[in-house]
């Protein structure tokens, strides 16, 4: 009963993580293609001089490097996120490789960026969200993490409380169907040797005490007690055939 319970519990715990997993890859996936969307777009901004005659070459300058930068990074981060999914639903923790060296990477990157800002021009509002984006990159990292550890083990299992009840009741089947089974069994070999070397031991006991005990008359001994049992009885029985025979004399 408390194996079920336990196991139940267990599996409900690391089905939650795996569907919490699941949904960050998700939700980084599709944040990555926007960024692939925006790249493109900083991309052409910076290009086509045509259709952005207000802009600057300056600006287009920061447009290029912004858009290429996101256009290969975004790219690159949606198919680790894509093997990553692929790895979940696979349960292959290979898959998930790629994924944590990438984000850990870009992780350290911002923290050290971040920190480097706040050091040499300040406390701002700008290095406050970068460092907030970076606790947020961590703490799904760290998930991550810790589903690729637990992905050494079988894959959870969608159980509900109906289930759970039925395998309440078969173990309860079983346990009783056991005891039954172990009160019908014969005795055990080692039972019966047990009670018959007791028996032995008791009778070995019950003969040591005799032993012990007074020696049993000799033969001699009992022959005379005989012999004198059996004179005594025939002086008892020789008076009264006597009177008996003086009576008959006077009765004639």
């Amino acid at each position: 009963m408390i194996n079920v319970l336990s196991s139940y519990t267990t599996n409900h715990e690391r089905l939650k993580v795996l569907r919490v997993s699941l949904s960050v890859i998700r939700f980084l996936s599709i944040l990555n293609f926007v960024y692939t969307i925006l790249g493109g777009t900083f991309l052409l901004l910076a290009l086509c001089k045509e259709w952005t005659p207000q802009v600057n070459d300056m600006q287009r300058q920061q447009f290029f490097k912004i858009g290429l930068f996101v256009s290969i990074f975004a790219p690159l981060a949606t198919c680790v996120d894509l093997m990553a999914l692929r790895g979940l639903h696979s349960w292959r923790r290979a898959y998930l490789l790629p994924w944590l060296t990438l984000y850990g990477f870009v992780d350290v990157v911002l923290f050290a960026h971040a920190l480097s800002g706040i050091f040499h021009s300040g406390f701002s509002w700008t290095y406050l969200v970068l460092m907030l984006c970076v606790f947020c990159l961590y703490s799904a990292w760290r998930h991550l993490r810790r589903q690729y550890t637990e992905m050494l083990l079988d894959p959870p299992t969608c159980r509900t409380i109906e289930q759970l009840a039925t395998d309440i009741r078969s173990v309860e089947q079983q346990q009783t169907v056991q005891r039954f089974r172990e009160n019908d069994l014969p005795p055990k070999y080692e039972d019966l040797i047990h009670s018959l070397t007791t028996e032995d031991a008791a009778r070995e006991s019950n003969a040591a005490t005799v032993d012990d005990g007074a020696s049993p008359p000799l033969y001699s001994d009992a022959a005379a007690a005989s012999t004198e049992i059996t004179m005594e009885v025939e002086v008892e029985t020789t008076p009264i055939r006597g009177s008996n025979a003086s009576s008959s004399v006077r009765r004639e």
